[in-house]
Formats: structure tokens, C-alpha cells, sequence
């Protein structure tokens, strides 16, 4: 289950509006931490949903910038975020950091990526393509996995 904040109190995560921030209510980031550190303890690998598609309900980016969204695509869930226009190079960045956040700040041993098909991106490299090269990175020699929901579609 995807654990970044989102609006409300219940919603399990899949309208994520704060994406590097745990929801408070599941725990504080050093809990998480300990949550991993606990299950790896175990012998059980860790690996996050994360939904990289649009942001749900509470859309404030476009506060920030005008570059954040995309209207070229049709999203059954909100606004999807601009991978290949204009300004998308700092969005793909945004994005691509959470994914290596999360495996090198919390010791993940992998991110899901959910609804890839609502990942619209034209460019040469499809943002899929660079999250998972850089989830790689990010785990330095540990053993990491990148599993995707539904085919990514490179709208180009």
C-alpha cells in the first residue's frame, strides 16, 4: 500500500498528495524506518506501492507551477503530471527522487509502481525507465526490484 499523505483520513493511500511524507497517522518516518528494519529482521523483503500517476484529491502543485500537470492526457483519477512538455524536467526530478528516497532513506527493498498505464510520457526514455534506473542507484550494491502495474504507455 502506497503510505504518502493524502487528504482525509482514510483512502489507503492511492490519492497521494505529498508523496515524500508518511501519513502521520500510520507512524512517524523513523517508525517506518523501524518497520523495515523489523521486517528485514524477519527475512521479509519490503516493498512500497507508490503511485506516480496523478495526485488525487488535493491538487495544490499548481500553486507552485503551472508545469506540473499536463492537460494532453486524459487521467480516470486527476490531473497526470507532465513527463514530456514544457517544464517537465523538474517534474520528472520530483518524481524520480521520491522513488530513490524511498529506497535509500528507508532501506525499501523496492517500490510497486502503481497504474503505469496513466503514466503518459513521450519522451525518449519513459519516466519508468529512468525511476527504475534510478531506484538502482540509489540501493548502491543491495538487491532492489521495480515492479510495475499495467504497461506503461510511451504516448510518442
Amino acid at each position: 500500500m502506497p503510505v504518502g499523505t493524502f487528504k482525509g483520513r482514510f483512502g489507503w493511500g492511492y490519492d497521494t498528495t505529498l508523496p515524500y511524507a508518511p501519513f502521520a497517522p500510520y507512524g512517524s518516518p523513523d517508525d517506518m524506518r523501524a518497520f523495515v528494519d523489523a521486517a528485514h529482521a524477519c527475512g521479509i523483503g519490503v516493498i512500497l506501492d507508490v503511485v506516480y500517476n496523478h495526485v488525487g484529491i488535493g491538487d495544490h502543485y499548481r500553486a507552485y507551477s503551472e508545469h506540473y500537470f499536463t492537460t494532453r492526457y486524459e487521467n480516470e483519477w486527476g490531473a497526470s503530471f507532465n513527463f514530456d512538455g514544457q517544464g517537465s524536467g523538474a517534474v520528472r526530478d520530483f518524481i524520480v527522487g521520491n522513488a530513490a528516497y524511498w529506497i535509500k532513506d528507508f532501506h525499501l527493498d523496492g517500490l510497486r509502481i502503481d497504474a503505469a498505464q496513466a503514466m503518459f510520457d513521450a519522451s525518449e526514455e519513459h519516466i519508468s525507465a529512468e525511476i527504475t534506473r534510478s531506484v538502482r542507484a540509489a540501493a548502491g550494491s543491495r538487491s532492489v526490484y521495480v515492479v510495475v502495474e499495467n504497461q506503461p504507455r510511451n504516448t510518442g
